[in-house]
């Protein structure tokens, strides 16, 4: 009797660790999928730029900060940083093209552009995209990182190189 309860947990341990491995596979994927959200956001910013010219004054200081934190989102992508260490500057970028869309809103002409219309409704979609998927995440590392605390109970889970995730 008692080798088949020693069976069950150590079916169950195993089973929790392949879980426990599984759901930070998917955590890495939506890292993935959230950097490739931004950069498709980001790679936005010079079309927008190259839209607009015609149509807004001052238009090289209006766009300067925007220019500038996606050269540096740039050279973040390229990096391969984590998600957590190039989030300030796409929440830096987001605010700007915010203010961006705000300065176009004001302009009649611009507003009709058909071209200009496609990539403000690409960049909304984008963006939900990345609120939803940022919501996600976050879900997904609580559950993970409840998962780590199960593991941890085990002496082979104190063994085990899980580590917690940091929550957005």
């Amino acid at each position: 009797m008692e080798k088949i309860i020693i069976s069950i947990l150590i079916i169950l341990i195993a089973c929790l660790f392949i879980y426990i491995y599984l759901f930070e596979r998917k955590i890495t994927k939506l890292e993935r999928k959230i950097m490739k959200s931004f950069q498709s956001r980001t790679q936005g910013i010079p079309a927008l730029f190259e839209i607009t010219k015609p149509y807004l004054a001052k238009h090289q200081e209006i766009f300067s900060e925007s220019l500038h934190l996606r050269k540096i989102s740039f050279q973040e992508h390229g990096e391969h940083l984590q998600l957590l260490k190039t989030l300030n500057t796409e929440k830096q970028i987001h605010k700007e093209l915010n203010f961006l869309f705000a300065v176009c809103k004001k302009h009649p002409k611009l507003i009709k552009e058909p071209r200009y219309q496609y990539l403000e409704e690409h960049m909304l979609h984008v963006s939900s995209e990345i609120a939803n998927d940022i919501k996600l995440y976050k879900n997904v590392c609580k559950f993970y990182n409840s998962l780590l605390i199960a593991k941890n109970c085990t002496i082979v889970g104190l063994v085990l190189p899980f580590s917690k995730k940091q929550t957005l």
